[in-house]
């Protein structure tokens, strides 16, 4: 399953890059992290909202939020929001403030070690025969 390219790229639009945001395919979507931690992101057609547990109740009385449950197993503080309640541009970014409040609370993550090159392996020479 694809994801909605014009809802994350209004996403995009909200999340300044200089402020620490990256973004990564995961989930069968896309999702921008926040100094490592994923903060928002696009599934289908709804948008991933990371809000945290303490924030989890307010948002699931909100109009077309449902809990986000990919696996059979629902994550508290995560939900996934209905292309209607995003269609708007204020709609968008209030979903978008929740998530960035939040995201903002964690402590970044440290930057993952870069992978090791493996070491060419030596080629055995052939030493050329010489007519005598």
């Amino acid at each position: 399953m694809g994801y909605s390219r014009k809802l994350a790229k209004r996403v995009r639009g909200l999340l300044t890059p200089a402020a620490g945001f990256t973004r990564q395919d995961m989930y069968g979507g896309i999702v921008f992290l926040l100094h490592g931690n994923i903060c928002c992101g696009v599934h289908g057609k709804e948008l991933i909202a990371r809000v945290g547990e303490a924030g989890d109740r307010a948002a699931m009385r909100q109009e077309h939020a449902r809990r986000f449950n990919l696996t059979g197993r629902a994550k508290k503080g995560w939900l996934l929001v209905g292309p209607e309640a995003t269609e708007s541009a204020g709609g968008l970014y209030a979903w978008i403030g929740r998530c960035v409040a939040f995201a903002h609370t964690l402590p970044p993550k440290p930057l993952p070690k870069p992978k090791k090159r493996p070491k060419p392996q030596k080629q055995a020479t052939r030493r050329r025969r010489t007519s005598a």
